[in-house]
């Protein structure tokens, strides 16, 4: 079985647990940020300093917008690893662990009582499934493996 740096593995379990749920809350905050940015006036541009120099709300919510982008963009990245590992694996044993373990958010225990096996088997097929994955967000350029 091939191993992956635990780093590696680390990140590549956080982005099957939480990728989903990580990249709605991403768009929602990148909306509320597009209806702040539509909202705000351009600044009083006088050269008038108010409080401790001039300020641009305009400027600094469009540096936000675009730093939201950029963490949606990675997110939906993720998502799509999300995606072909669930298409890889479906109708396999280690598919069935990716939905309980992954999805569902069932623990190693949880899933092997449900499934009638061992709890090393299915530590094998998350194995399985974070390598596959992190092959696939290497191809994507997520993650470097050394």
């Amino acid at each position: 079985m091939p191993t992956i740096p635990e780093k590696v593995r680390r990140t590549v379990e956080w982005h099957l647990k939480n990728g989903g749920q990580e990249a709605e809350r991403l768009r929602k905050e990148l909306e509320d940020l597009t209806d702040e940015l539509t909202a705000l006036r351009s600044p009083d541009l006088s050269g008038t300093p108010h409080g401790s120099g001039i300020s641009d709300p305009v400027a600094r919510a469009a540096e936000r917008l675009a730093s939201k982008r950029e963490q949606l963009e990675k997110a939906e990245a993720w998502a799509v690893v999300l995606q072909r590992t669930r298409e890889h694996f479906r109708g396999l044993p280690e598919g069935v662990v990716l939905e309980l373990v992954y999805v569902r958010g069932h623990t190693q225990q949880a899933a092997a009582d449900g499934l009638d096996i061992d709890r090393q088997t299915v530590r094998r097929h998350r194995e399985s499934v974070v390598c596959f994955a992190a092959l696939v967000a290497a191809e994507r350029g997520l993650i470097r493996i050394e």
